[in-house]
């Protein structure tokens, strides 16, 4: 499991979608891209506690390293404020509150490149919230995010006695200093059997440890995702960019560990139930779009008899058709191809 050793800067596209009755921004992520950096920065986009400019369609890692930067500051002050009222002397608060600023600096320093570089995790066998400390944990601990695997040993599994408090590096080390043994080849056994890196006793503590609303970081195949625990079901975020232009559909079920899944829609639905909601919207409004609309003043043109402001509004009505017109006619275009292709998919028995 390991990370990748150089810096870079990498740009993102942003998908808005509604989530719990609000519209909120995610980031996506393309083949090679820093997933532990998006899965910290789409969990406190979809709490609200991150922010991307209204509009904004792509946006680049120093953007997020600045917000985060922030974020990090707030909740080790916050932190320390308890520290604070203990303290009377005020020359001793100017002290630690400078100590504290260049923790900080440290933290932007040696922290936040790795979100981008990658991060190590070392998951332990026993448990689904169970995983060796080292610097990641340490880092998701600062941003008081939870942190959970599927990859666990039951309780009836020939290698629950050699797996169950072994992590991931400890049981590679086994496999290739007994190659051979009793003990390597009952890990060996295991891991071939669960090689999706979620096995059926995993995802039964998954559910049994989320409560419901929980939103946290889940760690399978060397990848770093968001997943939320809804009306009893967990649903794992859906953050490639091959998404992007599909806002019918923004969560998968999280219910089968060989991967024959359903995707849902960004309110838990039928992709096709959402779709039809959208193109209500589309013949009640004109238009739908999932990103906050700007705001601007309307330049009126002045004349001597006052006709200046009827003839702007009648300007605006007749713009307003036009892009509902060809809004509308997207819209169904898109439908179309979307409908096609789910009929070329079933027609091969595939789940689209």
């Amino acid at each position: 499991m390991a990370s990748k050793n150089s810096e870079v800067v990498t740009k993102h596209r942003v998908k808005w979608m509604d989530f719990m009755g609000r519209t909120r921004p995610i980031c996506l992520q393309d083949e090679n891209g820093p997933c532990p950096l998006l899965a910290i920065v789409n969990y406190l986009l979809l709490k609200g506690k991150l922010k991307i400019p209204a509009h904004a369609r792509q946006v680049n890692s120093t953007h997020l390293h600045k917000g985060l930067s922030k974020y990090l500051s707030e909740i080790i002050l916050k932190k320390k404020e308890k520290e604070f009222e203990q303290i009377q002397d005020e020359a001793v608060i100017a002290e630690k509150k400078e100590e504290i600023t260049d923790l900080i600096e440290q933290y932007k320093v040696d922290v936040l490149p790795k979100l981008v570089n990658g991060l190590d995790v070392n998951l332990v066998f026993g448990g689904v919230d169970k995983f060796a400390f080292n610097r990641a944990i340490e880092i998701l601990n600062l941003f008081e995010i939870r942190l959970f695997h599927g990859w666990v040993v039951g309780p009836d599994d020939p290698a629950k006695a050699v797996l169950e408090n072994l992590s991931y590096d400890e049981a590679v080390t086994t496999l290739i200093e007994k190659r051979g043994e009793v003990e390597a080849n009952l890990i060996q056994d295991f891991m071939d059997m669960n090689a999706t890196q979620l096995s059926t006793q995993g995802l039964a503590k998954l559910y049994e440890a989320l409560e419901e609303g929980d939103l946290v970081i889940f760690f399978r195949n060397n990848h770093f995702s968001n997943v939320l625990k809804h009306n009893g079901l967990i649903y794992l975020l859906l953050t490639g960019e091959a998404y992007e232009y599909e806002p019918s559909v923004g969560w998968e079920i999280l219910n089968d560990v060989t991967g024959a899944t359903e995707m849902v829609s960004p309110e838990f639905t039928s992709p096709g139930e959402y779709q039809d909601r959208l193109l209500a919207m589309q013949l009640t409004h004109g238009y739908y779009n999932p990103v906050p609309p700007k705001q601007g003043k309307k330049k009126v043109q002045s004349s001597k008899n006052g006709k200046g402001k009827v003839k702007a509004k009648t300007k605006d009505r007749n713009l307003a058709k036009k892009t509902k017109k060809s809004n509308f006619t997207l819209f169904q275009r898109k439908k179309g191809e979307n409908e096609q292709r789910l009929m070329q998919c079933n027609e091969i028995g595939i789940i689209c």
